[in-house]
């Protein structure tokens, strides 16, 4: 009840304009995750703008009712349709203060740091950003999580630096990571062990079967992803042949 998190593809961090007004040292460790996972970016903090400017896709009367509701000392995020978070507290003089988060990037030729709203970041990062909380966790207390597509948005080499993060932050602690993913290059009896790796096949009834890589009697040095890409151990798509399908006959509208 309290160690568990499941993190579906479409899960984001609730919370994270709120934590990091909250929490500065948060929002510095964060950053330092990012930056290590080559993103570029250096700092992630909340950025004040316009209210009205920026809200302009709200509509009047939500406006109203934000204006009408928050009290002094009480804060709320409200995404726009363009899905961009704001954070809004209310000032002293009454009016709405509203700031959203960015990330701090240095520039090249100088001391300089550019600010880039999360709607210009790449799918990557915002993976990262709903991701990463769950790694920082792990220093200080013990973790299941179950995170739904892995490999969503992610390079290779980025989905198996978040695995290695994860085994070296949970060392000594009794967390446990349970993860789907369509990466094969994971598959190494190096990094993960057969009893680890479970495969799902769907059948002809279109039922899903998960076999254990374990129930394979295979050598410690055998080449699990080639044999799995090569169908050996089944859970590969079937391609149907689209030949028949004539480019010339085709109606486009």
């Amino acid at each position: 009840e309290n160690r568990l998190r499941v993190i579906f593809p479409d899960t984001k961090y609730a919370g994270l304009e709120f934590r990091i007004h909250e929490d500065e040292d948060f929002g510095v460790e964060l950053a330092k995750f990012l930056s290590s996972f080559d993103t570029g970016i250096e700092k992630i903090e909340l950025e004040e703008v316009d209210f009205d400017k920026e809200l302009n896709e709200v509509p009047n009367e939500v406006k109203e009712s934000i204006q009408n509701d928050v009290d002094e000392g009480t804060v709320v995020v409200v995404a726009t349709p363009g899905n961009i978070r704001y954070h809004i507290s209310m000032a002293k003089a009454g009016n709405l203060k509203a700031s959203r988060l960015v990330a701090k990037r240095k520039l090249t030729d100088c001391d300089e740091r550019a600010s880039f709203s999360m709607s210009q970041e790449s799918d990557g990062t915002l993976r990262l950003l709903d991701l990463i909380p769950g790694l920082m966790s792990l220093l200080s207390e013990e973790r299941v999580l179950v995170i739904d597509e892995l490999d969503r948005s992610f390079h290779p080499e980025l989905t198996l630096s978040y695995l290695k993060s994860f085994v070296d932050f949970s060392r000594g602690r009794e967390s446990q990571l349970i993860f789907t993913t369509h990466e094969t290059d994971i598959m190494s009896q190096e990094f993960l062990r057969r009893d680890e790796i479970w495969l799902v096949e769907k059948g002809r009834d279109h039922c899903s079967k998960v076999v254990a890589l374990e129930e394979y009697k295979l050598r410690h040095d055998r080449d699990v992803r080639k044999d799995y890409l090569k169908g050996r151990f089944g859970g590969l798509p079937i391609m149907k042949d689209l030949s028949w399908l004539n480019p010339a006959d085709a109606q486009t509208t």
